[in-house]
């Protein structure tokens, strides 16, 4: 596989996931993961991300009974942060950079350059 279609196929992981958050990403991680190291770890960068903020979210919906005013903006806040790593991560993997989102727990361990 060329330099440029890793970047792409890296690069679709993420968009993909913009439509379907788990089918889109996870088919072309699956499908591309044993020809290129690169779109393996931008995969296994997703899960994380995909994993991690979705603990985020769900330990925001549960408090927000506790408070509700201040956890809402926190849910607002975090879907901002998404929306934004997101977009961040797709642009890294254009480009052919690395990129691990912020606070992202490491549940799958990748091989960085």
């Amino acid at each position: 596989m060329t330099e440029k279609d890793e970047r792409l196929f890296a690069c679709l992981i993420y968009m993909f996931s913009f439509f379907g958050v788990l089918i889109g990403a996870f088919l072309v991680w699956f499908l591309k993961r044993r020809e290129s190291e690169y779109v393996n770890n931008h995969g296994k960068n997703y899960f994380n991300f995909l994993i991690t903020y979705s603990i985020y979210t769900l330990v925001t919906f549960i408090l927000i009974g506790v408070n509700p005013p201040i956890f809402l903006i926190l849910l607002l806040t975090l879907a901002a942060l998404i929306l934004f790593f997101h977009i961040r991560a797709a642009i890294h993997a254009f480009k052919g950079l690395d990129y691990q989102v912020p606070l992202s727990i490491h549940i799958f361990k990748t091989t960085t350059k």
